[in-house]
């Protein structure tokens, strides 16, 4: 065990931890539509008429993901957020909302049997997150 490589380690774990939707990548079609991911179909605009710098840097969307103060519901307080995030696109598949919980996340299992009619109040966040381009 060494402490200095393991503080390292773990400071790169945060920026490379977790889903890269919007962090570390994003899906270009071949219309030139970009997305956040693949699996996010979610357009933030068009390489053909949009500056791909200008939408990376400031494109609501992509400011979105890559703050993790905005996740709602179990990610916002779970305690390997910075490592995990969740998946982007499963929330935004299930929810239509990027900072929504991931249902795919094991520590979301209590969470997520609410919203099958169980005890509790379920996903009280917003359903939707709009974004204009």
């Amino acid at each position: 065990y060494n402490p200095e490589l393991y503080g390292q380690l773990e400071s790169l774990g945060g920026f490379i931890g977790g889903c890269g939707a919007g962090r570390m990548y994003a899906a270009l079609e071949p219309n030139g539509v970009l997305q956040p991911c693949v699996f996010m179909p979610l357009a933030v605009g068009n390489l053909k008429e949009d500056s791909l710098e200008e939408l990376w840097d400031s494109h609501p969307v992509f400011k979105t993901l890559r703050d993790r103060d905005k996740l709602q519901e179990n990610c916002r307080s779970c305690p390997y957020r910075e490592y995990c995030g969740g998946c982007r696109a499963r929330a935004y598949g299930y929810f239509g909302n990027i900072t929504a919980p991931d249902p795919g996340c094991i520590r979301n299992k209590e969470f997520f049997e609410t919203l099958r009619g169980g005890e509790g109040e379920g996903f009280t966040g917003s359903a939707a997150v709009t974004f204009s381009h």
